[in-house]
């Protein structure tokens, strides 16, 4: 239950932006070091802030980084958790995943603890409308945590009038590590789909940054773009999304685009920044960034020529690719593209076109996998094709870990190709394979990945009356079937030091794994001394949570039991002796 409706984000305007050169308080007693920066993806958003480095531990004091007056309190169990946002007349500043606020003569945590018995827990906004509450420069205003998404750190974030700025504009880091890039894709597009793509890994040799492949081709009038992977590190081993990249050929800007602030009208452009179908490159976690503007993108930080769209000429173009952090440090590479010669394949040979407006459903030769596309899912009209491969990288990795056999997974179907975007779930359909029994088919997903990735369970329902399996994605990419007969670890006391005190509860922390399908978090149930408890699942962190008062759980030695199952179905029990 909320206690106050949605505050809109306009709320959060201020009246004026902030003064060139101000320089704010770095917030933790900590020497600076940022986990993640100001503009990388998360989900189909923009990252508001900066995520500072906590060491690992929570109960790191948090102050205010400039004077001002309390504006907000947030508590919730997912996002922010416990968030405080102050006014500074211009502007916000905002600090998330608190543990605590800080008590003080105003007796704010004990004020926000009462509100979180009363509402459930989960408190979406109590703005302090008549209440004044002052923080001076430097002033404790709360505890570092966990709360709401993410392992222990402190989310930091400046809002302005209209949106937010980065916050490294105005609190010192050091920084003398550049940017690195790992790999370069060429690709074609036609209707507004990727028709050709080809990635080529770039290598750092005392050179600089050379890639393994320098030269491109493609066919006259073909319309040619670029996909950059590349990460920054600020202060730390975490790789984080950069600052600005510049696309010139020779000294000539074709696409630039900056992190230094976004409206909150570009808040949801991530996707359209960000290619999430290449999250990794050679087992390396990275950010992979479309180098144009395609269709839907109204990013308000971009300068493009021709929408950063290149194609071949009669003489050989040059390019160089410039990549900068926000300490200025930067890291080049440089191509070429030419044209094919006049009988060069059509690279779009094979696609299918697929018409926004209406509902089309694609299959493979053999009839076993379709692809169907409801009327409007596309953001435009596009093109497809299907391809049937005996595995790929992600069932070959589960064969040599020996998750699953060889015997455990069908051929995999690709769906092509993998950056198209969807406003709403397309649907996948496989034939049941003659692997897979009638009598365990309610037990059996539709697993999904892209190259060089890890895989993830698609909600999965066996369809008895076409003997076929049946999901929804927002993605294209491959799709294959896998038994799963392995059930979750458990892993429970004396292994885990998991019994903390917070308010009138005991939270009982329980750590679960499951190599597969994943835990099915309706399934997990928790019994101290025969008594059952609610428990919920954190996917982020592989832990359930349960609230056990302190009035019926006293100190000394109790019975837990455990049950959970993955989401195929498999069961996991434990039960251990739990001292506290």
């Amino acid at each position: 239950m909320k206690i106050f409706r949605i505050i809109p984000l306009l709320l959060f305007i201020a009246t004026g932006i902030l003064a060139a050169g101000r320089a704010l308080r770095w917030p933790v007693d900590l020497a600076p070091s940022i986990t993640g920066t100001f503009g990388e993806q998360r989900g189909q958003y923009f990252h508001s802030g900066i995520d500072v480095k906590t060491e690992g531990r929570t109960g790191h004091s948090v102050y205010a980084v400039e004077g001002g007056y309390l504006y907000s309190t947030t508590a919730q169990s997912r996002g922010y958790g416990n968030s405080l946002i102050l006014s500074h007349g211009d502007i916000f500043s905002q600090y998330a995943h608190l543990d605590s606020f800080v008590e003080g003569s105003v007796r704010l945590n004990t004020l926000m603890e009462v509100i979180k018995i009363l509402y459930e827990n989960e408190v979406e906004n109590f703005i302090f409308r008549k209440t004044k509450i002052y923080f001076k420069k430097g002033d404790l205003i709360g505890k570092s945590g966990e709360t709401g998404s993410g392992p222990p750190h402190l989310h930091f974030a400046l809002r302005e009038t209209g949106g937010v700025v980065n916050p490294l504009k105005f609190v010192k880091v050091s920084d003398g590590e550049a940017p690195v890039i790992r790999a370069i894709t060429f690709c074609v597009e036609k209707n507004g789909s990727t028709v050709y793509s080809e990635t080529v890994a770039v290598n750092k040799t005392w050179r600089g940054f050379r890639p393994e492949k320098k030269v491109f081709y493609a066919r006259e009038g073909d319309r040619c773009f670029i996909k950059l992977s590349c990460f920054d590190r600020v202060a730390s081993q975490n790789r984080c999304a950069v600052y600005k990249i510049l696309f010139l050929e020779e000294d000539a800007p074709i696409y630039e685009i900056d992190f230094a602030r976004y409206q909150w009208a570009d808040s949801s452009m991530a996707k359209y920044i960000f290619d999430s179908s290449i999250p990794t490159f050679a087992g390396e976690s990275l950010y992979t960034y479309f180098l144009c503007k395609r269709r839907g993108n109204t990013f308000s930080r971009i300068i493009a020529q021709d929408n950063g769209y290149i194609t071949p000429k009669d003489k050989r173009r040059n390019f160089i690719i410039k990549v900068f952090d926000y300490a200025g440090n930067e890291t080049t590479v440089e191509f070429s593209l030419e044209k094919h010669r006049a009988d060069a394949r059509d690279p779009s040979e094979g696609f299918a076109k697929i018409p926004s407006s209406k509902h089309t459903t694609l299959a493979d030769a053999s009839g076993r996998f379709a692809f169907s596309i409801p009327k409007g899912s596309l953001e435009h009209d596009a093109m497809m094709k299907i391809l049937v491969i005996p595995e790929n990288e992600t069932v070959k990795k589960l064969i040599s870990a020996g998750i699953i056999t060889a015997k455990d997974a069908s051929v995999v179907y690709a769906v092509h190709p993998f950056d198209q975007l969807y406003r709403r779930n397309a649907h996948v359909s496989i034939k049941r394979p003659d692997f897979i029994s009638k009598e365990e088919a309610n037990n059996i997903l539709i697993y999904h990945s892209f190259e060089h990735t890890g895989h993830s369970g698609l909600l999965t329902v066996y369809n008895r009356v076409k003997d076929s399996f049946e999901a929804g994605t927002r993605a294209n990419g491959y799709f294959f079937l896998v038994r799963d007969s392995k059930p979750p670890l458990i892993l429970l006391p004396p292994f885990q030091d998991c019994i903390t005190d917070s308010g009138p509860f005991r939270v009982l922390r329980l750590y679960f794994a499951d190599d597969l399908s994943g835990i099915n978090s309706k399934s997990i149930w928790v019994f101290i001394d025969g008594m059952k408890y609610p428990a919920t699942f954190d996917y982020d962190r592989n832990w359930a949570e349960a609230n056990l008062p302190q009035k019926a759980i006293s100190r000394g030695v109790h019975h837990l039991f455990v049950r959970v199952k993955d989401r195929a179905n498999n069961e996991s029990c434990a039960r251990s002796l739990l001292a506290f």
